[in-house]
């Protein structure tokens, strides 16, 4: 604890009596008990306090015996142990606020993010997809094992070019990869599945087809259509967002059309959470993005510039920091802090009425 209040008046109230050698001694009982944040010792002491003349250990016996009470080997002070009390209890608090602020702020990170992973999945969707008897003939054909490192046992999907950079839903963008794989393949697009797996899926798929229906006509290969050949849904252009301008409108859309990318309503509703992220509106993260000129955009990808926030010196970092210890402790705002100007301030001198007389 490196502050507590005195009041002055009570102090003098209760001390006027004391030499000034025993007002030091006092104030530094004081110091060391709040610094300590616990009893002081009555062992050593007078070496404690650097107390060397006779008058200064008198004086220190003098105001113990006056001020503090001896219990079991350590010298109490009922005032010091109030203040210590409640400043534990202040301080838990505080903890306990700022990890609740952290968890409420993790739950909307998480809430967005799951958010954002369901629209592009939704795209991804709209350019192919896959049954799971694809999905298991494929394990299947590459015999229950890892296609990256070769581990056997439970396998997880994996979209070869993963679906935030645009990549479909379609068995031919899924391979089965052990889950150490799946979480450390990062951003490569890199196709492991052996040769020949596409005729191994058709191969079982009909076999399978088969033996479910008496049908003969089912007993023929089922081939499985090449993801160019799948039929889409043909998706209407998005209408621009009242709070985008045209012209940044036309500009972002230019972007995605010279990277050969999609302009949906699902993507534009992706954009609009990530500038949320971002503290920005959706013009500003649209300009951000064009500025850019990169086929996506995330808010975990943006500097502090873009973001609009000022990057702070070092220095200025450990004013800021000293400033907000000073203000947990004393639950006050320091007063080195730039205070807003005050209305009276901003007004013209002719505006300003001084006084009036009559």
């Amino acid at each position: 604890m490196n502050y507590y209040e005195r009041h002055i008046g009570d102090y003098l109230k209760d001390t006027v009596h004391l030499s000034l050698l025993e007002h030091g001694v006092y104030g530094r009982l004081l110091d060391l008990y709040y610094t300590r944040e616990e009893p002081l010792p009555d062992a050593g002491i007078v070496r404690l306090l650097g107390a060397r003349s006779d008058d200064e250990k008198n004086a220190v016996h003098a105001v113990l015996q006056e001020f503090f009470k001896l219990d079991e080997g350590l010298w109490r002070h009922s005032r010091c142990d109030v203040e210590l009390e409640r400043y534990a209890d202040k301080r838990t608090k505080a903890r306990a606020s700022a990890a609740a602020s952290v968890s409420a702020r993790k739950l909307r990170e998480d809430s967005s993010n799951a958010e954002i992973r369901s629209a592009r999945m939704f795209v991804a969707r709209e350019k192919g997809r896959h049954s799971d008897s694809e999905w298991n003939a494929l394990v299947e054909a590459c015999e229950s094992k890892c296609v990256r490192c070769g581990a056997a046992g439970k396998q997880e999907r994996d979209h070869i070019k993963p679906v935030y950079q645009g990549g479909s839903d379609s068995i031919f963008n899924i391979q089965p990869l052990c889950a150490h794989c799946n979480a450390s393949k990062g951003p490569e697009c890199v196709d492991h599945r052996p040769n020949g797996w596409q005729a191994s899926v058709e191969r079982t798929l009909g076999e399978r087809l088969a033996l479910q229906s008496p049908d003969t006509s089912l007993q023929t290969p089922v081939t499985i259509p090449k993801e160019e050949e799948t039929p889409r849904k043909r998706v209407a252009p998005p209408t621009r967002p009242d709070d985008v301008s045209q012209g940044v409108w036309e500009e972002w859309k230019q972007l995605r059309q010279k990277k050969r990318a999609t302009c949906t309503a699902s993507v534009v509703e992706g954009a609009r959470l990530e500038a949320q992220k971002a503290g920005l509106s959706l013009e500003e993260f649209f300009k951000v993005w064009v500025r850019r000129g990169s086929q996506g955009l995330e808010a975990a990808w943006l500097k502090p510039n873009e973001r609009g926030v000022p990057v702070q010196s070092f220095a200025e970092q450990d004013r800021q920091a000293g400033f907000e210890r000073w203000e947990e402790m004393t639950g006050r705002i320091h007063p080195d802090r730039k205070q807003a100007p005050r209305i009276l301030d901003l007004l013209p001198v002719d505006q300003l009425t001084i006084g009036a007389t009559k």
